[in-house]
């Protein structure tokens, strides 16, 4: 009889153990889901939020001077680099930038901490501001670099990750 009574607990025991790895499991998978969701939305969140906002100047500090600053954005096309000098792939374009700023206003958004000599070096021919925080968060841009095309002051198209000279062509190319 104490054989069968033994059995009956390791029995229950395995029912209790089954449960509790059911439970682990599910919750693992939901942590999962939530971390590869909440990662997707952090990259395409610029695409999805940001076209048809109003963008007609950013403001920020002056790289070379530390001093307050704004730069308006004409109407037409203005492309815009949101970049780091700590960010390779960032600093990897930057000939690309400076190759379109002969063809249309290209302005840089620096992320905070930037190297001011990395960035004299950098030798770049359009105008940055190294902006704070707050312009990350308003603009959902958590990836480096990140790309906007500003058409007549509102957020035409946004590109993450590092941007090829076909990209900016043809988004200069389109009369959308």
């Amino acid at each position: 009889m104490s054989e069968h009574h033994e059995k009956n607990n390791n029995s229950q025991e395995n029912v209790k153990k089954t449960k509790k790895d059911k439970i682990v499991t599910a919750v693992i998978i939901l942590l999962t889901v939530f971390i590869i969701g909440y990662n997707l939305f952090s990259y395409y969140a610029p695409n999805i939020m940001l076209p048809g906002k109003t963008f007609d100047k950013v403001s920020g500090v002056d790289p070379f001077n530390g001093r307050n600053t704004t730069i308006n954005f004409p109407d037409g096309k203005v492309i815009v680099n949101v970049w780091a000098t700590w960010c390779g792939s960032c600093v990897k374009e930057l000939h690309v930038f400076d190759k379109f700023s002969s063809k249309t206003k290209v302005v840089g958004v620096l992320k905070k901490p930037y190297d001011v000599r990395g960035f004299s070096r950098s030798r770049v021919r359009y105008r940055n501001v190294v902006a704070d925080d707050r312009f990350f968060d308003d603009f959902y841009i958590s990836t480096l670099p990140t790309t906007i095309l500003v058409k007549d002051g509102a957020i035409d198209k946004v590109y993450v990750g590092p941007v090829t000279e076909k990209i900016l062509s043809d988004w200069l190319a389109s009369n959308e």
